[in-house]
């Protein structure tokens, strides 16, 4: 360090630099006595480093040409830190660093504790505290600025990540929290209003075509849903725990896929199971395959506290339209939707699940309820107890097509005998071409 001090009173002002070689952490911690810092990857926090310029006018400490360096991740940039009212500037910018190499190594031994302690049987659950320190939130005056090459977090990678943050008299704002993911991108703005000891939060955010099937994979080992996923989230809550958040909030999530499909599930061989009872046939084809494909599935989820409900879920399969409803259970991992495969073509080959007359535009029900958390493949079935509304609608339809039928019969029958009569007054000539004529005059 070479650093000189003019005023040693409320106003001091600093000049000079500081720097520190690359050191191991942990084995500076040992030395010192100190309890070990066990993280996922052993070999983290071996290689920390550090060096700035120090200056700034009386009475505030600025950090210029700062390079920080944490193992193979290097950050670069500037600092402030005034010292009338503690506010902190931050303008930072990292390349690439792999979070989950720094998070506590999990064990069978705590995972197996973390079993045991868990309530059952309905049993007390364990006391839930508070989220954020709210005396030191309203404290805060920051202007932060950082950004990032790549992270990676609980088995995502996410890319240029930006984000500004500010704080003022008690209400911290994310104006910005944005990157990208999985070929998409996100752009996430959060507002939290410490003033009372009830939190207000609102959040904002927006996803552009994020492909489901690898960050469903990568995050939770769920490959039920692929596709582009276009997101605007739009929710308002009150709390400061985890349960309140949950059970306050309120709000909107627009959803979109574009050419999409589902993997564990195959909504055609459902839909040609009611088909073939219409027929009153059996299904010859066994192989059915283990997907459905679909295009420009929509909806809206209306948030409820803990339950998302979703009205106006659409989609466009192969000779199928997707109509549903149902709820989403946070809290309890449970999706309770019903669902209506509505036959506007020809869906498969197989000759039972043909598409008759009396079958177009029926809709043939699908039910998806249990636990998502579990076997997605599972979830969804052919609902044979509304099936019996399905068949109604299908006898109404064998009823229209007799009536025509008995009215084009009725039409053909005295459109001959009016012809007849006519030749028999007319003659052959004439009387052809008055038919020809009765003909436009029948079919009117």
């Amino acid at each position: 360090t070479d650093l000189t001090v003019n005023g040693f009173g409320d106003k001091p002002k600093l000049e000079g630099s500081l720097s520190i070689d690359e050191f191991s952490l942990k084995a500076l911690l040992a030395a010192l006595g100190q309890p070990a810092i066990e993280t996922e990857d052993p070999d983290v926090m071996k290689a920390v480093a550090f060096s700035t310029n120090i200056g700034g006018p009386a009475g505030t400490v600025e950090l210029s040409d700062l390079t920080i360096s944490l193992d193979d991740t290097t950050f670069q940039g500037s600092a402030s830190y005034a010292l009338a009212n503690s506010g902190i500037g931050l303008d930072l910018q990292g390349d690439a660093i792999n979070a989950d190499r720094y998070m506590p190594p999990a064990s069978e031994e705590q995972t197996d504790a973390a079993a045991e302690e868990a309530p059952q049987g309905g049993g007390a659950p364990a006391e839930e505290g508070d989220l954020l320190p709210l005396d030191t939130l309203r404290s805060l005056a920051l202007d932060i600025n950082l950004g990032l090459g790549e992270l990676i977090v609980s088995n995502l990678t996410i890319k240029e990540i930006k984000s500004v943050i500010t704080a003022r008299n008690g209400v911290l704002e994310v104006q910005d929290f944005s990157g990208k993911l999985y070929e998409g991108s996100f752009g996430a703005k959060v507002t939290l209003d410490a003033r009372t000891d009830n939190p207000k939060w609102s959040i904002g955010s927006k996803v552009n075509n994020v492909q489901t099937l690898p960050l469903l994979t990568d995050l939770a080992e769920v490959d039920m849903l692929a596709g582009g996923a276009n997101l605007s989230v739009d929710v308002n809550t009150t709390g400061n725990r985890i349960s309140a958040l949950r059970s306050n909030a309120k709000g909107d999530i627009n959803f979109n896929l574009a050419e999409g499909e589902f993997t564990r599930m195959n909504l055609t061989r459902m839909a040609c199971q009611g088909i073939a009872l219409a027929n009153q046939e059996s299904l010859s084809t066994s192989d059915w395959g283990t997907s459905t494909p679909f295009n420009d599935m929509k909806g809206t989820l209306k948030i409820d506290g803990n339950t998302l409900n979703n009205t106006d879920l659409v989609a466009a399969l192969a000779g199928m339209r997707l109509e549903g409803d149902g709820t989403v259970d946070l809290a309890a991992s449970d999706l309770d939707y019903e669902v209506g495969l509505r036959i506007v073509g020809e869906i498969h080959r197989d000759e039972a699940c043909r598409v008759t007359e009396y079958v177009e535009n029926v809709v043939i029900p699908v039910e998806c309820r249990g636990d998502f958390a579990e076997d997605p493949a599972g979830l969804c079935s052919f609902d044979g107890s509304r099936f019996r509304d399905t068949l109604k609608t299908i006898a109404a339809n064998a009823a229209k097509a007799k009536a025509r039928e008995k009215v084009d019969e009725a039409k053909s029958k005295a459109e001959d005998k009016v012809s007849e009569k006519l030749k028999e007054k007319l003659g052959e000539e004439s009387g052809e071409k008055v038919k020809d004529a009765l003909k436009g005059l029948f079919g009117q």
